[in-house]
């Protein structure tokens, strides 16, 4: 019995690693800046907003916990926000608290969402579905169906669209990529370009995404994925002219190379 003991002791030694290799879990801190003389806010209350945010320069909103997994092609994440007490004297209530969901699959070596739920404190639950088989994708507010459309393309939700090539090399041509935040699908191309990041006091090789949108008003969308594995370290949003916003998004401590189950 005790021979037993051992040998299961010593097999889940050996099955551990692999057991976690397909999941992984990663803390960002987020920063913003907001220049009020790209702004065009369009009431009042924004214009304070970012009049307020501005004077602060570049400061720390919030910080973001993801935890997924990637096994057997089907790829989970679930990504948690909550908001800094700097922010919380510009925006006093519960929109701080996010969270969001994410399932999908690799098909034909691409990563589609399936289903995607965006939750801010008390605002509408924000739902995206697709259904493969019909080819046709749906997007709903508070349970009531806002747009419906065909799939033409692999759409991949926003939380997910950081961890798109995770578990392969960086990429190292140009791409294109639907993707969708809950309120619409946008069609973006990205071009990579070799890049290094420093995470704390670690240097890495990285490879940074630069997207190119079709529309002025896009969101303009920097990605640093570690060359290894795809791993996403940093996420630089530029906002809407209607906000002069930038938000920036920095990996605390490097996770461990990632290999799908």
């Amino acid at each position: 019995m005790q021979f037993v003991c051992r040998a299961l002791a010593l097999l889940a030694l050996v099955l551990a690693p692999c057991a976690f290799a397909s999941s992984f879990s990663a803390s960002y801190v987020v920063h913003m800046s907001v220049d009020a003389a790209k702004a065009n806010p369009p009431n009042a209350t924004e214009r304070t907003f970012v009049q307020g945010a501005a004077m602060l320069g570049l400061f720390e909103v919030g910080s973001i916990t993801d935890t997924g997994s990637l096994a057997g092609g089907v790829f989970k994440l679930d990504s948690v926000g909550v908001g800094s007490r700097a922010l919380r004297t510009l925006i006093p209530d519960d929109r701080l608290e996010t969270r969001r969901s994410s399932e999908g699959v690799i098909r034909d070596g691409h990563l589609v969402t399936l289903r995607f739920s965006d939750k801010r404190g008390s605002s509408a639950l924000l739902t995206y579905s697709a259904d493969l088989a019909a080819k046709r994708y749906e997007l709903r507010r508070g349970g009531k169906v806002t747009e419906t459309g065909p799939l033409k393309y692999s759409n991949v939700d926003i939380a997910a669209l950081p961890y798109l090539f995770l578990g392969r090399p960086a990429p190292t041509a140009p791409f294109a990529v639907a993707y969708t935040d809950g309120k619409s699908v946008r069609l973006v191309g990205f071009r990579p370009a070799r890049d290094s990041l420093t995470v704390a006091g670690t240097t890495v090789a990285a490879t940074r995404l630069a997207s190119a949108g079709n529309n002025p008003a896009d969101p303009r969308i920097e990605i640093w994925l570690r060359n290894e594995d795809s791993f996403p370290l940093r996420v630089r949003v530029s906002m809407s002219a209607q906000y002069g916003a930038m938000a920036d998004q920095q990996i605390k401590a490097l996770p461990p190379l990632f290999r799908p189950g």
